[in-house]
């Protein structure tokens, strides 16, 4: 037994198999550790581990194949000197049993690898099986996973958008780096870095990209300007210069349909011709929807019911452009888009759904279902995070926003001493804090899990936390200059007006304005908003208002064609401080108020967006992405009487280690107490948990009818 057991342990079969499977486990493992810190995609580790289950049994055979074995004496104990080979069979026959074997492990291995890598998906599609009452087997479609750094979101917690080539080798997407957004286009046939398209300055009304019917151009947003770029890159083109709403286009030749102010319309880029929808009887039609998409090869639309700020109601409807007909297709759900398995795939709820229809008379065809639980969708927008191309490639990201994974803010007021203190808050997704001038408050924007934003008040002495709008669609709220008002944005179009103390319901001062956005409110009633495109600073007296129409006043603050906001006075009024980036680059400026052409002084050097008084230490604050800066002043007078302001070079206060965005002032301070007032992610510091997740389905199509069948098979 011993001598059996020697011999055991110096055969080569017995040391090849150990050393294979050691040296293999240790890949594996360094593969997992490592390929995902370079966002390597999922297709690599796959593949190194398929080549190494693979190689399992071609080097047992090798070692099988070359072993040689001592020759026993006759008595069993004694070892001759010639060693004898294990086997005695032919090298052919080695050939076609190494062959076979690596065929039946190859497959073995490629048919349980999508379960392996794609676990989820394996145990949501046998549980689906098992319940379909018909025994049914869905195949799995392949899957991969693309992960990116998440570099910031907007405010609602998007991670990114995207858009996907008709022909499915394209993937255009954005990333959010305050102050500016950037496009990106990935080329899935290759294996160079994404191309940066463009970069623009970053708000709610830039991005949304959308590729042409042809797959040779990318629409997208900016501002209430439709542009567009080739895919090959280069300048982008403005295709409709004012009146577009963020809600999608829909391209089909040279046709485009968009949202204006009323609803979808109509532009023919050829003959530059803008009109309403008109059937072919001649009737225009009043359409209030937005993210419309053609049905490939018709005139038929598939939109959702509803505008910015009023998705409350919502469905996706089908509507036929020639006739004039609507159909609805999905109560309660959004963003739907038509894809060609004879689906139309949209959101509702917390998930993404698929509902059958025939491909012909586009009637429904079966019972819907949801299909997917971790997409991004952003009900307040009607906006849903996932594309598919012709042939069935599926891409979406991850981190569902209705479920609130939108991530987790704090709060922190920092002294003048740069002492940090966590307000006494629950965990939320907080934004925009702002001190009352008067009383231990602070007014912060809240996102709730759905998205939609709210004002709410926290009270720092009896460390309460009370909500000041129930709308849905409020931020952005300042003090009025007595703090006993919150004037803010709501139902982005319109400024409204609250009291602090909850004592009174929100009415409208004025509406139906581009985005407009309050900064101060003086002591005569005069309220400084930013409005417009580009930005502009205006100026309206809330006092003399007539309910009929409000007039506002540009301060011309910025050459024609840039843009100036930010804008906030001194404590005695006399002086104006804002961002503009006329330079090419947002810096701070200064000038006299109200009579602003009598001076102007830029005091950043290195940029800044969000300058705030300091009239008690004579400083003017401001903040870039990484750093807090302040510049030190002195007034003095001409001998003609006129005042003139004197800055010192910028100086560094601290470092910006809390959340910044470029559309939403990030911090507040307080000159009376030489408090700062920021939020931070409290995740900041988890680089996986930051990850963007784009996820790809290749070959959707046939995985999807298995899921959510037809009643008429095609």
């Amino acid at each position: 037994m011993k001598n059996q057991w020697e011999r055991f342990k110096h055969r080569t079969l017995t040391k090849v198999f150990l050393g294979y499977a050691v040296v293999a486990w240790v890949l594996i493992q360094v593969v997992e550790a490592v390929l995902p810190t370079f966002e390597t995609p999922l297709w690599v580790a796959q593949t190194i581990t398929f080549l190494l289950i693979l190689g399992f049994p071609v080097a047992i055979l090798v070692g099988w194949a070359s072993e040689k074995l001592p020759s026993l004496s006759d008595n069993g104990e004694n070892p001759s000197e010639t060693p004898q080979l294990a086997h005695n069979t032919s090298r052919g026959t080695l050939v076609w049993i190494g062959a076979a074997s690596c065929v039946v492990v190859g497959l073995f291995a490629f048919y349980l690898m999508p379960f392996i890598f794609d676990r989820d998906a394996f145990v949501e599609l046998s549980t689906r099986n098992s319940n379909n009452g018909e025994g049914r087997r869905i195949a799995s479609s392949p899957r991969f996973q693309l992960k990116m750094e998440n570099k910031g979101t907007r405010g609602n917690g998007l991670q990114a958008e995207l858009s996907i080539s008709p022909s499915g080798r394209y993937l255009a997407y954005t990333q959010f780096v305050s102050p500016n957004l950037t496009m990106y286009l990935h080329d899935f046939n290759s294996f160079d870095d994404p191309k940066v398209m463009f970069q623009t300055p970053l708000n709610g009304n830039t991005g949304y990209p959308r590729f042409s019917s042809d797959g040779q151009w990318i629409y997208y947003h900016q501002n209430s300007t439709l542009m567009r770029i080739r895919l090959e890159g280069g300048t982008p083109q403005v295709v409709i210069d004012s009146g577009v709403q963020i809600a999608g286009v829909a391209s089909s030749g040279v046709d485009l349909i968009y949202r204006g102010v009323g609803g979808l319309r109509s532009y023919n880029i050829s003959t530059e011709i803008d009109s309403p929808l008109i059937t072919l009887d001649g009737v225009e039609l009043e359409l209030d929807y937005s993210w419309p998409y053609f049905i490939p090869g018709s005139n038929i639309l598939i939109a959702t019911k509803g505008g910015p700020g009023n998705f409350v109601n919502s469905s996706v409807d089908l509507i036929n452009i020639d006739t004039g007909e609507i159909k609805i297709l999905a109560a309660n759900g959004f963003h739907g888009k038509y894809i060609g398995s004879g689906h139309i795939v949209f959101a509702r709820d917390d998930a993404v759904w698929a509902q059958p229809i025939d491909p012909e008379t586009f009637e429904i065809n079966g019972d819907a279902a949801p299909i997917l639980f971790d997409v991004e969708l952003s009900p307040a927008r009607a906006l849903a995070n996932f594309d598919s191309s012709r042939d069935g490639r599926f891409v979406y990201t991850s981190g569902n926003l209705v479920s609130g994974d939108l991530g987790s803010y704090e709060i922190v007021s920092v002294d003048i001493e740069k002492k940090e203190s966590i307000l006494d808050i629950q965990e939320g997704r907080y934004w925009f804090p702002r001190r009352n001038p008067s009383l231990p408050t602070v007014a912060t924007t809240v996102f709730a899990n759905d998205g939609e934003p709210d004002i709410w008040l926290y009270d720092m002495q009896n460390k309460t936390l009370g909500r000041r709008t129930f709308s849905g669609d409020s931020s952005r709220a300042i003090w009025s200059n007595d703090g006993t008002e919150l004037i803010y944005s709501c139902a982005e179009r319109n400024i409204c007006v609250t009291s602090g103390d909850g004592t009174s319901s929100a009415s409208t001062i004025f509406e139906d304005f581009q985005r407009p956005f309050p900064t101060y409110h003086t002591s005569d009633g005069t309220l400084l908003i930013s409005e417009g495109d580009p930005v502009q600073v205006y100026t309206v007296n809330l006092g003399n208002m007539a309910a009929s129409e409000t007039t506002l006043t540009s301060l011309n603050l910025s050459p024609p064609g840039t843009e100036a906001e930010d804008a906030q006075l001194s404590s005695d009024e006399k002086w104006i401080t804002y961002s503009s980036n006329e330079t090419g680059r947002a810096e701070i400026y200064v000038r006299p108020y109200p009579d602003v052409t009598k001076g102007k002084w830029q005091i950043s050097r290195e940029g800044g967006r969000f300058p705030i008084w300091d009239d008690v230490r004579s400083e003017v604050i401001w903040v870039t992405r990484e750093f807090v800066y302040s510049a030190s002043f002195q007034i003095s007078e001409r001998p003609d009487g006129t005042p003139v302001i004197s800055f010192n070079n910028p100086e560094y206060i601290m470092p910006n280690n809390f959340r910044y965005t470029g559309t939403v002032p990030p911090y507040d301070y307080s000159s009376e107490t030489g408090e700062f007032y920021f939020t931070r992610d409290i995740d900041a510091g988890e680089v996986f948990e930051r990850q963007i997740k784009l996820n790809i389905i290749d070959g959707w199509f046939n995985e999807l009818r298995g899921l959510v069948p037809s009643l008429t098979e095609y």
